[in-house]
């Protein structure tokens, strides 16, 4: 099922920005992965080392004869930076994605204030989702996307304190 929404708080400084697929078919992902990316199709393609003809015919949701791959969904993210295609499938599976890079640099007290932040953050959203009694659709992706960003905050923390490790204070020295 495809659905079309606006990121929470989709506004950036008062306007409104373009709507962000949010989806469980795959396909429709990689639509609009390649149809939203700077210079669209072509500059994707020229990216993925495709002809346009080829990823156009790819990503068209009424085409039957031209299937994008495995290998060429994971090329068209790591190119474009658009996650769409695993987070649908992510969704599809009932399960959601978190980022796992981490940064180890800077001083362990502002990972933990991320961290405390982001749990904030959560028991917020938590909080105003149940306060009428029940939990509605988009109300439980934005709790899904800030528990995601707090396991990200939570990641950051622990790659902080592993890099202090004696053997890892070596192998950096």
């Amino acid at each position: 099922m495809t659905r079309i929404i606006f990121a929470p708080g989709a506004q950036n400084n008062g306007d409104a920005v373009a709507p962000i697929a949010t989806c469980d078919d795959v396909m429709a992902a990689a639509y609009h992965t390649a149809h939203h990316f700077p210079g669209g199709i072509p500059a994707l393609a020229r990216l993925m080392v495709m002809s346009p003809n080829t990823l156009q015919n790819k990503v068209n949701l009424n085409n039957d004869t031209h299937h994008l791959t495995l290998r060429e969904a994971v090329t068209m993210q790591d190119v474009s930076g658009d996650y769409r295609i695993l987070h649908a499938m992510s969704a599809r599976l009932h399960h959601f994605s978190v980022s796992m890079h981490t940064d180890s640099e800077g001083p362990t007290y502002q990972k933990i204030t991320a961290f405390v932040g982001e749990f904030a953050d959560v028991l917020t959203v938590v909080n105003s989702s149940v306060a009428d009694g029940h939990v509605s659709p988009n109300e439980m992706r934005t709790i899904e996307k800030e528990a995601g960003e707090l396991l990200s905050a939570l990641h950051g923390l622990m790659a902080n304190l592993r890099a202090q490790l004696p053997e890892n204070r070596k192998a950096a020295a």
